[in-house]
């Protein structure tokens, strides 16, 4: 990686200069406050000894408290002399009051803290597993300064979600993109995934995809977590590239509890299309150690496996003229394919703490996520496209292709950082270094495709559009499109693709606490430096028989598939195990395969780009009274370069020349922020914030390739000249927390987005040249956007039920969005790529007697993908609603068997073109399941 050090020592003394400069306007009051008391402490439950992150803690009758953080602990500055009551509450427990005297010299004080169960609590109704879970969630959101929503590991084991991303569709306002029916990307508040930042820890994660930013959330197992965060309105001291909002993994700790926890999960399942065993496994084990306990460390691990089966129908639609005629939305391609997939998830981490007292704490923490992607596509392609319509669903000397996609996609993203947190009388220090690295290998896969010998005439039928047909209307011998002896090899493509992304990140925060008017203030200041090298190497190679006879399918053929219960029938496919030893054996020899570089795909497709973000920011927060008032700014400064190729190819698509390319950007942002609460009550909160925010552009996107795909007949360029994103949001939010638990909340939302980035798509029209007709597709920036929207959250517990109904409970959540957009000379509502108008969640919960059960519907509304020429040719995202359930059973203290049923009502995932009776892409999964057993030390 190349790093201009020049460029970091000047950047780096503007950014120290900087905050220096804003700190001086602001610390010489704070230096010269008095010197006071102060209360430190840990809450924790008086049964179980578990730590209560959330806790609220006050000096009654003052502007004087705190929250406790993750594992309990609290801090309370600047107290004058006297006697005061300290309040504690935690929903769900009783208050607690503590007289606390602070004397004349000032002097600190320690004061733990334990809540007993409330009396509706003690009752039979377990206060174990989800509700304890729900209760540490709520009280983190009730005490936040910023608007957030929580999932704790309570409520992560509970349901039936393998990866991250899964968890947070359970969250109001966030959406997920599936991926062979898995959740891979996260949108938030009706943002594309480009717009949402993934963190661990508070640290940027590794996009191990080539040329983008967003994170495949399907690599981080769901069982890597100790909790998750969603910040959805940002504060100063945050990275500000997330417009949509920010999702924090947070590690386990061996702090997080008292005593040392051992957990281990074992299970096995199956799927309803292709019924083989699917596996799971993982495990959790903390302890403290050392002569006072000072050490501690956590380790998890998991392992899961899945080999499903998946049907896919994709349809093609394009203009056709003929005599007498013009067809606007022509099915011109028909393509039947049968996947089969095995995915595989290795998940490790650790994190190793040090605290030799309360107010010190140094760590070392480790995250590998590995993923292995082994996919076998069988399909029957059926392409009218290359034939001659003689009308609008008619045409002579079509094709028909059967192919076979063989590949191994390996992901991974690692995390790794060191740092501590030094607290000081009225200062507290924090400072991390750390490394991340993603990336993603495909290594030589081989994609055979063998071309039926003699064309022939087709003639399709859209009477049903969710499953179009086509017919063989030719007749004679050789036409039989499932008989392998009628296929002769087309071609083969043989691929190398190779992607990494590596951040380095260093980050210092210094938060000073004083008196401003008589109330308690905090000053934060820090600064960020992150150096990140983005590459994507590919290696394309197109091959062909150089045989003197035709080299026939019949040669290869394996077992038969077909997809939808039969309906469309695929045939003898061809078997990889036979066709690759064949492909290597005669590879690069004149009489076997013979080899074209694929030049655009890959010297064209191929980059390297290294990003450097200077970030600085200065906020402070006043508690006054019943008031929280937090004011920011932050700073980020982007350098860019990058490295690629131009390939440059004639108008019959042949091979010209490359020809390297280097660009340069550099840009730079100051972000204000605005956070206001007010406490209405010990149980209600009023926030309301303004918020500057930004997104840059994929990295793929800045780069001037262009990518040529004759098989979809699509050309595509990159942008040099795309501008980041920037956004102002406005967000309103009352909520209230009932004492026995639970919580209801709603607010309004509002963002103003400029230089909106979307992938156009228009027709070439070029007659001479081999790409007429063709779908041009590039980045670029639209102009204005506006997005608003409502957010509502209805949790809570049946508890005031009689007999064995107390243990009901339920959870529903919904998001409405609406927006505008300026896409080119389109300017209309619900366009922004990737706004779903409706997002929703509901859950019905029973637990008591040892006994737990979800069941759960999640709805994600329809959306565009991508932006076509006009609405009629946007690729659309139907809405998808899914039914899960989970349950478990405690058999004995600590062993619990539990049942996991996905995809209950069997719900597709299907696109279509600008309208539902335009179907572009239909996958079918049916259920999957998963059933074992779970054990807790």
């Amino acid at each position: 990686m190349a790093i201009n050090f020049s460029s970091i020592i000047r950047r780096s003394a503007h950014l120290i200069l900087t905050c220096i400069l804003l700190s001086g306007i602001f610390l010489p009051s704070a230096i010269l406050a008095q010197k006071e008391g102060q209360i430190t402490g840990r809450v924790s439950d008086a049964e179980t000894k578990e730590y209560l992150p959330g806790a609220n803690v006050v000096l009654k009758g003052t502007g004087y408290g705190d929250a406790t953080d993750k594992v309990g602990n609290f801090k309370i500055s600047h107290i004058p002399p006297g006697t005061y009551d300290m309040v504690v509450t935690y929903l769900g427990y009783e208050p607690e009051t503590i007289k606390v005297t602070i004397g004349a010299n000032g002097a600190a004080i320690k004061q733990n803290v334990s809540l007993t169960q409330s009396a509706v609590k003690m009752q039979e109704v377990q206060v174990t597993g989800l509700r304890q879970g729900q209760t540490k969630a709520m009280n983190i959101q009730k005490t936040s300064d910023k608007i957030v929503s929580v999932v704790s590991q309570e409520q992560m084991v509970r349901l039936p979600d393998l990866n991250i991303a899964e968890i947070l569709q359970r969250i109001s306002g966030i959406s997920i993109v599936r991926d062979m029916g898995e959740g891979r990307y996260v949108q938030i508040r009706g943002t594309d995934a480009r717009l949402t930042a993934i963190t661990v820890n508070g640290e940027k994660v590794a996009a191990p995809d080539a040329g983008q930013r967003y994170v495949s959330m399907d690599v981080i197992s769901a069982s890597q977590a100790g909790s998750i965060e969603v910040v959805k309105a940002l504060t100063a001291d945050m990275d500000a590239d997330a417009i949509g909002g920010s999702v924090n993994i947070k590690s386990k700790s061996a702090f997080d509890k008292e005593k040392a926890f051992f957990d281990i999960t074992a299970g096995s399942g199956t799927s309803a299309i292709l019924g083989k065993p699917l596996w799971q496994g993982s495990f959790t084990y903390g302890t403290k150690f050392g002569d006072e306990n000072q050490f501690g460390i956590a380790i998890t691990g998991n392992y899961d496996k899945w080999e499903r089966e998946t049907w896919d129908l994709e349809s093609v639609y394009d203009t056709k003229t003929y005599t007498g005629g013009t067809a606007p939305f022509a099915l011109v391609d028909l393509d039947m394919r049968n996947y089969n997939t095995t995915r595989t998830r290795y998940n490790i981490a650790a994190n190793l703490e040090y605290q030799p007292s309360s107010e010190n704490t140094f760590f070392i923490r480790g995250m590998f996520n590995l993923r292995d992607d082994n996919e076998f596509r069988r399909n029957l392609y059926v392409r009218p496209s290359k034939g001659t319509f003689t009308d609008a669903s008619t045409a002579t000397k079509s094709k028909i292709y059967n192919g076979l996609k063989d590949r191994l996609e390996e992901q991974n993203i690692t995390a790794v950082s060191a740092g501590g947190v030094n607290k000081m009388e009225n200062m507290i220090l924090d400072y991390t270094l750390s490394y991340n690295y993603g990336k993603t290998q495909k290594a030589d896969e081989t994609d055979p495709t063998f071309v039926m010998i003699n064309t022939m005439t087709i003639k399709t039928s859209m009477i049903d559009p969710s499953r179009p047909q086509y017919a063989i209307t030719s007749t004679g011998a050789g036409l039989d499109p499932f008989d392998p002896a009628n296929f002769k090899l087309d071609g083969v493509k043989f691929n190398n693709d190779n992607a990494t992304d590596k951040g380095y990140t260093g980050s210092a925060n210094l938060k000073y606490s004083f008196i401003l008017g008589g109330y308690p203030s905090d000053l934060k200041l820090g600064g960020k430096i992150n150096f990140r090298e983005k590459v994507k190497l590919q290696d394309r190679w197109t091959y062909k028989w150089g045989g003197s006879t035709n080299l026939l399918m019949s040669q290869f053929v394996g077992d038969a598939a077909s997809i939808y219960d039969g309906m469309y029938r695929i045939g003898n496919v061809i078997d990889g195990s036979k066709f690759r030893p064949f492909f290597q054996s005669n590879k690069d020899k004149a009489t076997g395969m013979v080899g074209t570089l694929d030049h655009v795909n890959s010297e064209g497709a191929s980059f390297t780009a290294n990003e450097n973000i200077y970030a600085y920011y200065l906020m402070d927060s006043w508690k006054v009274d019943d008031w929280l008032f937090i004011a920011g700014i932050r700073g980020e400064y982007t350098d860019l370069d990058n490295k690629s190729s131009q390939v440059k190819l004639d108008n019959k698509g042949a091979y010209l020349s490359t020809t390297p390319l280097e660009g340069k950007l550099n840009y730079n942002n100051i972000l204000p922020s605005l956070h206001i609460r007010y406490k209405l009550s010990p149980m209600a909160n009023l926030r309301l914030s303004y918020t500057s925010t930004l997104a840059r552009p994929n990295f793929f996107d800045l780069v001037p390739y262009r990518i040529i795909n004759d098989v979809n007949s699509t050309y595509a360029e990159g942008n040099p000249n795309l501008r980041p994103t920037t956004s102002s949001n406005f967000d309103f939010m009352a909520e209230y927390y009932f004492e026995e638990g639970g919580t209801i909340s709603g607010g309004v939302f509002y963002k103003k987005l400029t230089d909106i980035i979307f992938n156009t798509t228009s027709k070439i029209n070029d007659p001479g040249s081999i790409y007429d007709r063709y779908d041009y597709k590039q980045p670029v920036n639209g102009g204005n956007s506006t997005l608003f929207g409502i957010e509502f959250n209805w949790d809570y517990q049946l508890k005031f039920l009689p007999g064995f109904l107390d243990g009901l409970g339920f959870s529903v959540n919904y998001a409405y969005t609406n927006s505008t957009a300026d896409v080119g000379n389109r300017l209309t509502r619900s366009v922004l790529p990737g706004q779903a108008a409706n997002v929703a969640n509901f859950v019905f919960s029973y637990e008591k007697y040892g006994f737990t059960g979800r069941f759960s519907i999640n709805y994600n509304g329809k959306f565009i993908e991508e932006v076509g020429v006009d609405a009629a040719h946007d690729r659309v995202y139907k809405e998808h609603m899914q039914m899960d359930f989970s349950a478990s059973q405690d058999i004995i203290k600590g062993l619990q068997v539990y049942l996991e049923i996905i995809n209950l009502n069997k719900e597709p995932l299907i696109y279509y073109q600008g309208d539902e009776t335009r179907p572009l892409q239909q996958e079918f999964y049916s259920w999957w399941m998963h059933a074992g057993l779970k054990f807790k030390l």
